[in-house]
């Protein structure tokens, strides 16, 4: 890829529109993972008209953590609707006639050497942050606008194929719910009724925490991932903002096993306790304090799986944690958990169908981590220019 190294300034332009006419009180903020996200901040009695106005195309920006953080936080607007954006953030877009693909654009602020590069431009601030000149400075390579379009197609053809198999994960979920939920409603109109309860068919282990010494927060030979609550999203583990530990230091009860539950048993908010994910055995891992292990027989790996994973364990939750501001569950709330399960034979079927789907679900995590694999390898590739 032949490609050179300008400044970011001389292809970028700040842009300040503030939302006067009340054009919309859609308030978004941008995760560290550089994705817009809908805001969390208090704005009652807050005037919005004060507020950048943010339109499809346009880039905005965080600058006022960066040392903190270790990244910038910075997304390009997709959407048709306008929103509005912090005035403490930069909002800039392209120049005019400028050879340069917006989401070729966003690639390279996602590779870990721009995020590197911007914390050694960061201030004596407390947070560290980044000006404007500051950021404008920043070297960009820039193949041929053909190689960058062809770049951004090859990532959005590995995107699309992740979101795909993501839905796959979903629906298989989905099924094995209402089959169980089916079953469910048949055992509580039977005679043939067996009460389970959690703690006889599982085995729960806490997370410990790690000092600070034995972590690390980019892979490194020797060192272990470590699983935390927020890696627990819509029921998968994600595989970013990983921790790494010392594996010698790592007891083999604290090494995460194949076909395991990984549960949020604390967490800053009441509405990440209790999430829970699937583990496989795809690569060594740890999982951290604030998390759980549930190691489950397999003869009901499914009905409990399927149970926790499902509906009923987060209306339990809800009404456990009901009018607490404890964000907290303990093993034994867990372990005390009883339900009425179908009859043997029932069982034994919904059994063997959800290893069957499990298997399979296996099969597309691994496919999941070698494609975001894949995606870090031509981000990472921006990088040198090659």
């Amino acid at each position: 890829m032949r490609s050179t190294y300008k400044k970011l300034g001389d292809y970028i332009r700040l842009v300040d529109e503030r939302n006067t006419e009340m054009v919309t009180d859609n308030v978004f903020g941008i995760n560290i993972d550089k994705y817009f996200m809908p805001s969390v901040a208090n704005i009652i009695g807050t005037d919005l008209r004060k507020y950048k106005l943010l339109r499809k195309g346009r880039f905005a920006c965080n600058p006022m953590h960066v040392g903190r953080d270790e990244r910038l936080p910075v997304a390009c607007y997709n959407e048709d609707a306008p929103a509005i954006v912090s005035s403490a953030y930069f909002m800039f877009e392209l120049k005019k006639n400028v050879e340069l693909d917006p989401d070729y654009l966003m690639l390279y602020f996602r590779k870990p050497d721009f995020d590197r590069l911007c914390w050694f431009r960061t201030d004596a601030s407390v947070r560290g942050g980044i000006s404007w000149d500051d950021f404008c400075s920043m070297p960009i390579s820039i193949p041929p606008l053909a190689e960058q379009r062809k770049i951004v197609h090859d990532y959005q053809v590995i995107t699309d194929r992740i979101e795909l198999l993501g839905k796959s994960i979903k629906n298989i979920d989905k099924n094995n719910e209402i089959q169980l939920s089916t079953l469910f409603s048949e055992a509580s109109n039977s005679r043939e009724q067996e009460i389970l309860r959690i703690g006889d068919h599982a085995t729960i282990y806490r997370g410990v925490s790690y000092a600070p010494e034995e972590t690390v927060d980019k892979p490194t030979n020797g060192y272990i991932p470590i699983f935390r609550a927020n890696n627990i999203v819509d029921g998968s583990l994600t595989y970013d903002e990983l921790v790494y530990v010392l594996d010698k230091n790592v007891k083999p009860e604290q090494i995460v096993k194949d076909r395991s539950l990984i549960i949020a048993m604390s967490s800053g908010s009441q509405a990440h306790v209790g999430k829970v994910a699937m583990a496989y055995d795809n690569i060594k891992y740890s999982y951290g304090a604030f998390c759980a292990m549930i190691v489950i027989e397999k003869a009901y790996e499914g009905v409990i799986s399927t149970f926790l994973k499902g509906p009923w364990f987060t209306s339990y939750l809800k009404q456990a944690l009901l009018g607490t501001t404890i964000s907290n569950i303990r093993r034994k709330d867990i372990e005390c958990l009883e339900f009425i399960v179908p009859s043997h034979s029932q069982l034994s079927i919904f059994e063997n169908q959800y290893q069957v789907t499990a298997a399979y679900k296996a099969s597309i995590v691994k496919e999941i981590v070698t494609l975001k694999d894949m995606q870090k390898l031509l981000i990472n590739s921006l990088a040198k220019g090659a």
